[in-house]
């Protein structure tokens, strides 16, 4: 199945099976991969990260199935929290249980997630831009706007890969808890 049609079809699916509740994730994504699982060929797979935040609760409830972990920077900590509680991707075992976590979140955290476009994306020498650079932007602007850090996310691997022919398509996506 081409990729797009995949995507269309698993969109599709998530707008229609979407919980309102944090506590259905994992269900959710338990029933959409049975529902790809069974309606797709046996190589096409999503990687997939799905989470629900509740502003009353200040939390957020996640399930990553098989997506490079998104990173939480605690607004007083050093090192980034990989959220990567879940399962396997998406498409490939009709029998796979998903668990999902529930983080608590404070103001100032903020919450960077990614494609393997932007972690993989090599320089010449084909070293690739890496978590611990990620990791690095987001330390160094932190006390920035969502919209500014991931500007110099992505002007960062830009300069990274500098006089390179991108392999990949890069989205990433910051949120910073402002309250």
């Amino acid at each position: 199945m081409p990729v797009g049609l995949l995507m269309a079809s698993l969109q599709g699916r998530l707008q229609s099976h979407a919980p309102l509740r944090g506590d259905l994730v994992a269900t959710l994504l338990r029933d959409l991969n049975r529902l790809m699982s069974a309606s797709t060929d046996a190589r096409s797979y999503v990687t997939f990260f799905y989470a629900v935040y509740d502003s009353a609760r200040q939390s957020l409830t996640y399930v990553n199935a098989g997506h490079n972990p998104p990173l939480l920077f605690r607004a007083g900590g050093l090192e980034p929290v990989r959220l990567s509680t879940g399962g396997t991707v998406l498409g490939l075992f009709p029998e796979t249980e998903y668990k999902q976590e529930v983080i608590q979140l404070a103001p100032s955290d903020v919450l960077i997630c990614y494609t393997d476009g932007v972690s993989e994306a090599a320089n010449l020498d084909g070293e690739e831009f890496g978590e611990a650079r990620i990791s690095l932007c987001a330390t160094r602007n932190r006390a920035l706007p969502a919209g500014r850090i991931l500007d110099a996310l992505l002007a960062e691997v830009a300069d990274f890969c500098s006089g390179t022919v991108l392999q990949d398509d890069q989205t990433a996506l910051v949120a910073k808890v402002i309250t």
